[in-house]
């Protein structure tokens, strides 16, 4: 999932793109993988927020980060930095993703990329609703909403959305492990309709 939305930020010739990797859970290895994607798609600078409701998970994932950046795992020019937030918040919350954004990077900031996987899943409507409208609030007009959802040990469903829509751009099952023919295949029919 993760490569396919580097290659999709690439596309679009965004020098240093914010990402928001919302409901990491223990994420450390995912949020390592998103920076390990950016670095090798070209992208000097990038910084990646990780936000989850629990300070407990940001805690232990903290831990984690800590040993990756000590032995060199998480590449230079790649920021991670791990928030507390809330998704089904109304933005004028300071815990909301659109306060979390504004408050790291400056009033008015809006992310290129919203990711989400597996936090959605089993939501009540109300809820979803309101985490439709938080992670469309925090992104900017032209980007992208990645939204996964695990159907099994090796397979990712992934519906795509444009930022300023609540239709579904695009939606692919990913297998973990899949080629580079299968992830050109996928980026080549994306870019065609984004």
């Amino acid at each position: 999932m993760q490569r396919l939305f580097v290659d999709l930020l690439k596309s679009q010739r965004i020098a240093n793109p914010l990402i928001l990797d919302v409901g990491i859970g223990l994420g450390a290895p995912t949020l390592i993988d998103l920076a390990g994607e950016l670095h090798r798609a070209g992208f000097e600078a990038a910084t990646v927020v990780g936000m989850d409701a629990s300070a407990n998970i940001l805690t232990a994932t903290n831990l984690i980060l800590t040993r990756f950046r000590a032995s060199g795992d998480i590449p230079n020019g790649i920021q991670i930095i791990l928030e507390h937030g809330d998704i089904s918040l109304p933005c004028e919350s300071p815990f909301s993703l659109k306060s979390i954004v504004e408050r790291l990077c400056g009033v008015g900031t809006l992310a290129d990329l919203c990711l989400s996987s597996n936090l959605l899943r089993g939501l009540p409507d109300h809820v979803l609703k309101q985490a439709i409208t938080s992670m469309r609030a925090c992104v900017s007009e032209g980007s992208f909403i990645g939204l996964g959802a695990g159907n099994s040990e090796d397979l990712l469903t992934v519906d795509v959305f444009r930022a300023t829509s609540e239709q579904v751009l695009a939606s692919f099952n990913i297998h973990y492990g899949e080629s580079v023919s299968e992830h050109q295949q996928r980026l080549t029919k994306l870019l065609a309709i984004a």
